[in-house]
């Protein structure tokens, strides 16, 4: 199982396996990849991307609903559960946001 699970693991994955007592942990890093073709975002933006009410300038008359906490928040407890974000973009080709956890499980 460990053997097919390295094979078909991308080279970002991460497993090892632990022993304690009878019981053995396993521990998995994965990451979760979101990613447009969109317009981009500017460098400028980027920095701004995860700090409380804030608005990137080119969205701010497109989403008029919207307080600029969503990011914040979602780096903020992707954090708490010791993980972390990323954001790769470049302006007229898209963004990528990757989300790396490490999670783990008794079997």
């Amino acid at each position: 199982m460990l053997k097919d699970q390295k094979k078909r693991s991308s080279q970002h994955s991460f497993l090892s396996l632990l022993s304690q007592g009878e019981e053995k942990v396993i521990f998995i890093d994965f990451d979760i990849k979101i990613q447009d073709f969109g317009c981009g975002i500017s460098s400028e933006n980027i920095n701004k991307l995860f700090i409380d009410f804030s608005k990137m300038e080119e969205s701010a008359s497109q989403n008029k609903h919207g307080v600029g906490l969503g990011l914040s928040i979602c780096k903020n407890l992707i954090e708490y559960m010791s993980g972390s974000v990323r954001v790769q973009s470049e302006e007229g080709k898209g963004t990528t946001f990757t989300i790396n956890f490490r999670t783990h499980c008794k079997v």
